[in-house]
């Protein structure tokens, strides 16, 4: 046996020990990065740095941090922080995990303005909450200051929230909302914002959100404007699948319209028929056959087969057969093989 000394055995075990903490330390940092930008790009997250942003354009001094927690001590030490110029939610990783599971309620104006009077050290009083709420109102022009305060990835999940970011900046007529529209888009661009990908990692692209979400008229407006474009593929599928799997036939109607392929098939074969068949064993049933009658009446073939030889109909017989509730989803199946112009199933065996 090789003899060595204690220094040496030292000098190599703590060699190792030192790089097994980097790795560990650099995968906990990835991981905080991921969660932090998850946060980011919700609807709370989004709401607190375009608030924050409008503050920082309002004031000459605003604070360069924001906590987060509640009077109770929930979400204790998140926060925000200016990092580069840009507003990021900054917390430990067990703090941002918490957030994420948990929640935290900064979606509202008034909510926000509670805190950054805390921030800025200003006695809380009716006369000081409400001049902090009037800065957080939009007003023509004051997007685009502000937009150079809000990362890229949170300016491309602000499109996917649609007729939500109205309310978020307080537009309120329609000429407001049709001019904070132009100038959210157009600021958005000019920041770095790449709407055709996904703002974080289990998002979506804006188009995606927009159809699932089924903000018909945004959608149209954004497309029109030629902001937003169809036929950009994300995961497993287009805009016209995540608006199919969502029951949104008026997003789907919107999105063929404009140019989306209604055709379009899926790694696995799968047509947009197929995927409405997984709504057969959904909670409403009934928009599969409303998918089915409009997608048939499109040209789609109801004898189509995907990749493993299974048609529209039999993948929703398996749909059905795997529901509880055997008796709804039958009558959903049947009504679905309707819609396709299908007689009635066979007997299953």
């Amino acid at each position: 046996m090789k003899r060595i000394s204690v220094s040496e055995f030292k000098a190599e075990t703590g060699a190792r020990a030192d790089e097994a903490e980097a790795a560990r330390a650099e995968r906990e940092k990835g991981e905080r990065q991921r969660v932090r930008q998850e946060l980011e790009c919700r609807a709370a997250g989004v709401a607190s740095i375009v608030a924050a942003s409008f503050l920082s354009v309002a004031f000459t001094d605003f604070p360069e941090s924001v906590g987060l927690s509640s009077a109770n001590g929930h979400n204790a030490g998140l926060g925000l922080a200016l990092a580069g110029g840009k507003w990021r939610i900054e917390g430990s990783l067990d703090v941002l995990r918490k957030a994420k599971i948990y929640g935290f309620a900064m979606g509202a104006t008034r909510s926000f303005a509670s805190y950054a009077l805390s921030a800025m050290g200003v006695k809380h009083s009716p006369e000081a909450h409400a001049r902090i709420c009037g800065m957080l109102e939009w007003e023509p022009g004051k997007f685009r200051e502000a937009a150079s305060f809000i990362p890229a990835h949170v300016l491309s999940a602000m499109a996917g929230l649609g007729d939500g970011l109205f309310e978020m900046v307080e537009a309120r007529d329609e000429a407001d909302r049709q001019a904070f529209f132009r100038e959210f888009f157009e600021a958005a661009a000019e920041n770095g914002a790449a709407f055709d990908d996904a703002p974080c990692r289990g998002a979506e692209p804006a188009l995606h959100a927009l159809a699932r979400r089924g903000h018909v008229e945004f959608m149209r407006a954004a497309l029109q404007a030629g902001y937003l474009r169809t036929n950009v593929p994300h995961g497993s599928g287009t805009a016209a699948h995540a608006a199919v799997e969502a029951g949104k036939l008026g997003s789907l109607r919107c999105l063929q319209r404009q140019g989306e392929d209604i055709e379009v098939v899926d790694a696995e074969g799968n047509t947009l028929l197929h995927r409405a068949a997984r709504l057969v064993g959904s909670e409403h049933p009934d928009k599969a056959s409303e998918i089915a009658r409009y997608l048939v009446g499109q040209g789609l073939d109801p004898e189509a087969r995907n990749a493993v030889g299974r048609t529209a109909s039999e993948l929703a017989w398996d749909m059905a057969a795997a529901d509880g509730a055997r008796d709804v989803s039958d009558d959903a199946r049947h009504a679905f093989d309707r819609a396709l112009g299908l007689g009635a199933p066979a007997p299953a065996m």
